[in-house]
């Protein structure tokens, strides 16, 4: 929904008079549209009275009021979503032109800066344009080109506000950063009657990229916030309106309807409203954070220039206030980042600092020869790209929308996954009941539900009325209950194959015939447990990854004889409650699992082989891993994991056949995080784990030669010996067709689903990206070389990979070997 007053300004802009407009020096969008209808002409002049157009652009347009204040839009009324292309920028550019001579004649006072959306300001630069680009010089000229136009918003000799409504992120946010006020109003997308979610938000995601903000967000943001600006930048985390004004980031919040009018009484103003801003709140008390805050957020927005300054920070604090920011971010980066490979976090912290130390122009031309050393990087790309992916997956999955306060969900099983199940849905407000056999399990649910629900409300995420809406819409029950007014039940018991034969049976009699049963099984045959029911069509898998209240994929498992029907009403359920469905065959161990299996197998192997866990780990995250494969396995769970490495083994033959040491360890009642001890030790604090370094433990619970331990690990040889499996099992799965037809959207379902589901080379954009950017010649190389190393046959490359080699093809390209892959 647009915001009222643009309502009035799309018809407003459709009555430009065309021919004045065609002898302007700037293009028109098309011919003109006809004029409005009588009711419409009555809005239009009601609207005119405060403002009249005065010039259409290219991408945009300028209205001024009587009182000769300019409303400067960044895109025409018909936009929804305004991205910084090389086109906008140009008729920025063209706008300004405009907007100097009018401020030299005396015709603009004041400049407004809006955008049409309500969902979106902008949201940054578009990335269409941006994977495009291949040289540096080419990025080079972009950077320069948003610093000089941004440069003449921000030297404009009047008064200037960014009227704020829906996503400000990125160039976006720089864009904004530039003006003299920034005015923001809620922007609240219906969810249903009860439940919205809100649109407007800040953010500089461009550290998702492996880069930083390039032009001039890390140096306006600590002139305009101090030093919290390093953890936005850092972090790229989305910060909410409420909290964008009490750190001082925007100026004022308007009321709901009054964009317009705030941002007029803003511009009206020299200065920006003065308010002791941004105090951070610790146990520490109030004088230790007034004390903080003078001496290092205060003077990052406006002391460092001047060296008197400096010295009395100094001398009240007692120490140099700039090495204390400095030695805590450092201390941030190295806990974000242990292995120091996405350098674009120390290069953010180097240049923010720049700019406090050497003033505005200095940090702004460090920041453009700094970021020009990322943006071109093959990493950088590849984020850019895997959003595409994302967009695409999220594509597939929109034919059919559900609204989750409208559905009844019922989950048979209380137990971890039972429980993070009930709670994805509960605190979307869906009507939700969890039944199991064992009370204490449903008092185990119940409070990991109503705790999440409180940790909404306490972030803002849900209303007071919202969270009282989710409590009074979740049950449990003791033992399995009737389900005729479910509209889906997903059973999440124990995998156990014959058990889930017996019980889903029972489940599907008390259903209604359109409601959808289904499986969160991680392994278990989905077709084959569908032989016992009555309708086969109606049945699915819908596997949640663990913690499933926060991971956000889903794999959606067709079975044989699962409709067309079934898995869109399946697909959208999921994406109702904000996860990214990827509907997958139904082979052993399905996608995630299947692929992943082989990372944490080759961990075994690493572990025999004489490497200590913490290292393992620690070159996994090198490689480009989200976690290491232990302590992927102690998350998961060593008795789960054994659990898919036999069934996975049984169904994919030796390459899938790894050392006991998992098994070992759950016989000794090492099982995970969830039993205190796996392969790391988590008695003292379930959250942080305690590497088993002694050599002797070592051997001691993995049966090892104490003469073969490694201290001085090669991560380098490890993270090949981590990586190149995986992207092995990934290209079987992409030709194999378990991902859909092979292809590009095939490949980057695969992506989207091993980054989402368990952080495979999240650093390079999931396996098969990483395969693209390699080459097929180049991986089957990798993989020959540790077969030369190691001897080991799993090493050896499927068949699909060495065709790709031999003819030297894309993986975006079909390849077609059938799905037989049992036994290779």
């Amino acid at each position: 929904m647009r915001p009222p007053f643009f309502q009035s300004l799309a018809a407003a802009h459709r009555q430009v008079n065309t021919e004045a407009n065609q002898a302007a020096d700037t293009a028109l969008v098309g011919p003109s549209a006809p004029h409005t209808s009588t009711s419409a002409r009555t809005e239009v002049e009601s609207w005119m009275e405060s403002y009249r157009p005065f010039k259409s652009y290219k991408l945009g347009f300028i209205a001024i009021s009587g009182e000769k204040t300019a409303l400067v839009s960044l895109g025409h009324p018909e936009e929804t979503k305004v991205t910084w292309s090389q086109a906008r920028l140009n008729s920025l550019n063209t706008m300004l032109d405009d907007i100097d001579r009018s401020i030299s004649t005396g015709s603009i006072k004041r400049v407004i800066f809006i955008t049409p959306g309500s969902d979106c300001f902008i949201f940054g630069a578009d990335l269409n344009e941006f994977v495009t680009r291949q040289t540096p010089d080419d990025f080079q000229q972009a950077i320069d080109e948003g610093h000089r136009i941004f440069a003449r918003v921000r030297n404009l000799p009047v008064k200037t506000v960014a009227a704020v409504q829906g996503a400000c992120v990125g160039g976006g946010l720089e864009f904004a950063l530039n003006c003299d006020e920034i005015v923001a109003c809620r922007s609240k997308g219906a969810v249903s009657a009860y439940f919205s979610s809100e649109k407007t938000k800040f953010a500089f995601p461009e550290i998702m990229l492996g880069l930083f903000p390039g032009w001039g967000g890390t140096i306006l943001a600590p002139r305009k916030i101090g030093l919290q600006a390093i953890d936005l930048i850092l972090t790229g985390r989305d910060v909410k309106i409420d909290e964008a004004l009490r750190i001082g980031l925007i100026d004022r919040i308007a009321p709901e309807g009054e964009l317009l009018e705030t941002a007029e009484m803003a511009a009206r103003h020299k200065g920006s409203p003065w308010r002791l801003q941004g105090i951070k709140r610790s146990e520490k008390g109030l004088m230790t954070d007034l004390k903080t805050y003078l001496a290092q957020d205060w003077p990052a927005r406006y002391g460092y220039k001047y060296p008197w300054f400096n010295k009395i920070a100094e001398t009240f604090m007692g120490e140099k206030v700039m090495k204390q920011a400095q030695s805590a971010a450092e201390k941030g980066m190295k806990s974000f980042d242990p292995t120091e490979q996405l350098a674009n976090g120390p290069a953010a912290l180097n240049v923010i600092l720049h700019g406090l130390r050497f003033g505005l122009d200095a940090g702004l031309d460090f920041e453009r020869t700094e970021v020009t050393r990322f943006i071109s990087s093959a990493r950088t790309k590849s984020a850019a790209r895997f959003h595409f992916a994302e967009k695409a997956v999220n594509t597939a999955a929109s034919g059919i929308t559900l609204n989750p306060i409208e559905q009844s969900v019922a989950i048979v099983g209380a137990g971890v996954m039972g429980g993070g199940i009930a709670a994805s849905f509960a605190t979307r407000g869906a009507w939700v009941r969890v039944s199991d056999m064992k009370p204490e399990a449903l008092r185990g649910a119940e409070k990991r539900v109503h705790d999440l629900i409180l940790k909404a409300k306490a972030k803002g995420s849900l209303t007071e009325r919202e969270a009282e809406i989710c409590r009074d819409h979740f049950f449990t029950h003791f033992d399995r209950q009737d389900y005729s007014d479910a509209d889906i039940v997903i059973e999440a018991i124990s995998e156990n194959l014959e058990l889930k034969k017996k019980v889903l049976p029972e489940i599907e009699a008390t259903l209604s015939p359109d409601a959808i049963l289904a499986t969160n099984t991680s392994s278990k045959p989905v077709s084959e447990i569908a032989k016992t029911l009555e309708r086969p069509g109606n049945f699915c898998g819908i596997h949640f990854f663990n913690p499933a209240e926060t991971m956000k994929l889903v794999e959606v498992v067709a079975g044989e004889a699962t409709s067309v029907q079934t898995l869109e009403q399946a697909k959208a359920l999921v994406k109702s409650i904000g996860k990214i469905p990827v509907v997958v065959k139904d082979v052993p161990g399905f996608l995630v699992n299947r692929i992943l299996i082989r990372y944490l197998g080759e961990s075994q192997f690493l572990l025999q082989d004489g490497f200590y866990p913490k290292d393992i780990d620690m070159a996994g995250r090198h490689a480009g891993f989200f976690m290491g494969p232990i302590d992927t396995l102690d998350l998961v769970g060593l008795d789960i994991g054994a659990e898919v490495q036999m069934t996975l083994a049984a169904a994919y033959g030796e390459r899938m056949r790894f050392p006991d040491l998992a098994k070992n360890l759950v016989a000794a009642g090492h099982i995970g995080r969830k039993s205190g001890r796996g392969f790391h030790d988590y008695t003292r604090d379930p959250r942080r784990s305690v590497p088993i370094s002694d050599p002797r433990a070592l051997a001691e619970l993995f049966t090892g030669n104490l003469s073969s331990l490694s201290p001085y690990p090669d991560l380098d040889y490890i993270g090949k010996r981590l990586t190149f499996p995986i992207i092995d099992e990934a290209v079987r799965c992409l030709d194999q067709g378990v991902a859909g037809t092979p292809g590009r959207f095939a490949a980057q379902q695969i992506d989207v689903a091993m980054v989402h589901g368990s952080g495979a080379l999240a650093i390079h954009a999931g396996p098969i990206a990483y395969a693209e950017r390699l080459g097929a010649k180049r991986v089957v190389q990798e993989m020959d070389a540790l077969f030369e190393r190691t001897g080991a046959a799993r090493y050896i490359p499927g068949p699909s990979l060495l065709e790709r080699a031999r003819q030297n093809i894309s993986f975006y390209e079909p390849l077609f070997v059938g799905d037989n892959d049992h036994g290779e």
